[in-house]
This record gives structure tokens, C-alpha cells and sequence, in this order.
């Protein structure tokens, strides 16, 4: 019964790194550009030109590097004696690979970019691309588009919504939530591509009347997947689902459930495991457990053998 289980089983922070290998070559002069589009006599509807591809100020896109990590996890030290009740995990384990990267960025305020006026006007609320993308609300939810490495650091690009659909704006953010000194607004055109490795080239724009850079203005949420394909995954349970009286005698009675890879808190597999219950060592899932003690309500057991491969014991 044991050996269906195994050969089935055989068939089966807050931050990450920014993008790996980002060229930091040529950036050590970068160019900024102010733009106040609101209040021109003659009012400007698109963006200032884009930087020429190979002009050596230019700040590049880079996608977000995934990392990796293992999630490898016992709920048992070998030789310890643990207790459960009906209907409640013996024991659980966990091993397969996991990549994560950073996904969406969530404002911790509402904020809005202001622009000077002409004729000695209070600023108002910036209107002109790409400034007038800039704000939010509480809560808004963005999408984090890729790394950019600069001369004063690494940051997020925070993908702000726009209503001019010729270019993508974005906030430069630090790892800790933080908009980046100075040139913290970056755009491209929607039809820009990326040469080679060097990445999207992107424009940086200076506000005249610059957002708190002190204070975080985001929060992070990562996206994991499990490795689709590869050796090693496990990610199972054993649960005491009680005893049975029989004409033969009493009966342990187990339930090893298996969960999926796709979701790992899915149920893919369940298979029932009777045992008498005079029988004191049971051997399931490369596990060998003692039973020290067993009633219709508890069962008191130890794992005394651990044949899996790279087990690791908490």
C-alpha cells in the first residue's frame, strides 16, 4: 500500500534583488529634464523628445531578476514525540524551489505632483505629461515594471497610469519605499524598445516642486512560483483520522494527502493507510514511525528514520 505512495511521490520581506548584471557604464553623467507642462502659453499635449538610444546619459529599463529560494521544511525532529488528535496533520513536509520577484507596489498615502503657475499663481496639481501622472491615493495598487540602475543607487520602476497612451511614466523607488533624490520621475514611449541588454532607454524628468523623498511612499508585494518541472518536490501530509474496531481486531487508520505544485495548499491526492493497531512500526512515505500509544481520540508516535534525501529537520 505503502509503495503506491512512493512511486507516485517519485513521479512529482520585504525586498528582492533589482535586476541582475544592470550595466552601470555611462551613467555617471545623467541628464535631467524639468518639465511644467500646465501653465505654457502654448500648451504642450505630448512629451519632450526622447533621448536618442545611444546617447551615454540615458538611464535603461531593466527587467526584474527572479530569486530563487528552497522552501524545505520537517514538522518533526527525529526521535521526538509528538501527539494528535483525530483529524489533525501527524505530520507534514515540504521541499521544492521557489522564485519570487517584486510585483506590485502599494501607496502608503495619498500624494499628487504640483507644478509652479505663471502670473504669481499658488502651485496647483500638475496637468501635462508626465507630471500629471503623478498621484494616487491610499491603497492604489501599481505594477512594478523592471529595475534601474543609477549613479546613487538601484530603484523600482513604479508604472503610473496615464492618460497619454504614446508614453509609459514611471516613479523611481527605492527598495525601502522611498521616491529617489532629485530625478524620481522616468518615462518612455509606448513604442520604445530595448537594444541587446542594454535595457528600455528611459528620460528623467526633475519636478520643480519636489514630493517628500525622506518618508516611504510604497510597500512591496511579491509574486512566487513553484518550479513547474525538476527533482525533489514534495509537499505532503499524514493525518490520524482514528481507529476502527474490526472482527480481527482494532485498526490505525491514516490519511497521506499529497498538494499540488501549481498551488501548494490544493489537495491532489489522498489515499487511506489501515494498519492493526497492535502493529507498533508503520513505514509510509520513506518514514519510519514508532507508535508509543493509540485511542479512537489520539495517537502518540516518533519518527525514528528519515530516508529522504537532503531532509532537513527543524
Amino acid at each position: 500500500m505503502n509503495n503506491s505512495i512512493d512511486r507516485r511521490r517519485k513521479g512529482r520581506t520585504a525586498w528582492l534583488s533589482l535586476a541582475c548584471g544592470i550595466g552601470l557604464s555611462g551613467c555617471a553623467a545623467t541628464t535631467a529634464f524639468v518639465t511644467d507642462l500646465s501653465d505654457l502659453a502654448t500648451p504642450m499635449t505630448s512629451v519632450p523628445k526622447m533621448s536618442t538610444t545611444d546617447d551615454p546619459a540615458t538611464l535603461r529599463l531593466q527587467p526584474l531578476a527572479p530569486t530563487s529560494r528552497v522552501v524545505s521544511t520537517r514538522s518533526y525532529s527525529v526521535g521526538a514525540p509528538y501527539t494528535s488528535r483525530v483529524g489533525e496533520p501527524m505530520l507534514s513536509v515540504k521541499n521544492y524551489a521557489v522564485a519570487e520577484r517584486v510585483a506590485t507596489a502599494t501607496a502608503l498615502r495619498d500624494f499628487e505632483q504640483l507644478c509652479e503657475r505663471l502670473l504669481g499663481k499658488d502651485p496647483g496639481r500638475c496637468t501635462g505629461s508626465p507630471l500629471g501622472s503623478v498621484r494616487a491615493d491610499l491603497g492604489s495598487l501599481f505594477e512594478v515594471r523592471g529595475a534601474v540602475a543609477t549613479p546613487d543607487g538601484e530603484y523600482f520602476a513604479v508604472s503610473m497610469p496615464v492618460t497619454d497612451k504614446g508614453v509609459v511614466i514611471y516613479l523611481l523607488v527605492d527598495p525601502e519605499g522611498r521616491l529617489r533624490r532629485g530625478a524620481y520621475v522616468a518615462w518612455h514611449r509606448s513604442d520604445t524598445r530595448g537594444s541587446g541588454v542594454g535595457g528600455v532607454p528611459l528620460v528623467e524628468v526633475v519636478p520643480e516642486i519636489p514630493l517628500d523623498t525622506d518618508s516611504p511612499m510604497f510597500t512591496f508585494e511579491n509574486q512566487q512560483s513553484i518550479a513547474e518541472r525538476g527533482p525533489g518536490y514534495l509537499n505532503y501530509e499524514l493525518v490520524y483520522v482514528g481507529s476502527r474496531s474490526t472482527g480481527r481486531g482494532d485498526n490505525l487508520l491514516l490519511s497521506y494527502r499529497e498538494y499540488a505544485r501549481q498551488k501548494t495548499d490544493y489537495l491532489v491526492f489522498e489515499q487511506g493507510l489501515q494498519y492493526p493497531a497492535s502493529q507498533r512500526d508503520i513505514e509510509v512515505a520513506g518514514l519510519r514511525l514508532h507508535v508509543d500509544a493509540v485511542d479512537p481520540e489520539k495517537i502518540t508516535f516518533r519518527v525514528v528514520e528519515d530516508a529522504q534525501r537532503g531532509a532537513e529537520h527543524k
